[in-house]
């Protein structure tokens, strides 16, 4: 490979981001307004051979995707793993898996490498909502994410889970002393939107392909 087969430029609304043009983008401003893996996972959605069109739309969308992702992970680690062997759970996604590593073997195809991390993040989360479970199977599927996203340099942020699970406590027993209804109610109400905080998992508006891959069903 050599230098004229790599472009690494970034384009503004379909035109080549230049000084000149006063479209260009301070990479300071850019990490001051979103987060690393939310940067990273929009670098990934484009092949290191194509220009980056620098859309906050869809850098937006790839922070939501980037959340479900985390938030996925944490149900696979909190669900109940049962005993079932589910031979068709198995091998599809084993299968996943496979092309996972092929599209990165693939001259470095993040964007379908990526695709296909959701396809099996779907495949999991349906299969965790069944009765019975392949417990052996998600505990090695829960590794082998793990694993994808040392892989692109996605983290994830456990102090801040435990930040939240921390004041959802403090919230609860403050709860059980409170013996006026209306200061219990408000705390309630803090309590409840604390919750779907941590579980947090919106649906997106913008166009990115990203933006539903995580949504159940």
């Amino acid at each position: 490979m050599t230098e004229s087969d790599v472009e690494p430029h970034a384009v503004v609304n379909k035109e080549k981001m230049s000084k000149s043009l006063g479209n260009f983008i301070i990479l300071k401003d850019v990490t001051q307004k979103f987060s690393a893996n939310t940067i990273r996972l929009f670098f990934l959605q484009t092949h290191y051979r194509s220009p980056i069109d620098y859309d906050e739309e869809q850098i937006e969308a790839s922070e939501e995707a980037a959340e479900r992702i985390f938030n996925s992970l944490g149900l696979l680690r909190e669900a109940k793993k049962g005993n079932k062997k589910d031979q068709e759970f198995r091998k599809a996604s084993d299968d996943l898996l496979k092309k996972f590593y092929a599209a990165m073997d693939d001259d470095f195809d993040t964007p379908t490498a990526v695709a296909v991390l959701f396809d099996l993040i779907r495949e999991i989360n349906t299969h965790i909502e069944k009765k019975e479970n392949d417990g052996e199977q998600l505990l090695k599927l829960g590794d082998e994410i793990k694993k994808i996203l040392r892989i692109f340099g996605l983290e994830e942020k456990k102090e801040s889970l435990d930040g939240k699970k921390k004041a959802l406590t403090e919230l609860l027993e403050e709860f059980k002393e409170k013996a006026e209804p209306a200061d219990a109610e408000k705390l309630l109400e803090k309590i409840i939107a604390l919750r779907d905080q941590a579980r947090k998992r919106p649906a997106s508006t913008t166009r990115s392909p990203l933006s539903n891959c995580c949504n159940r069903g």
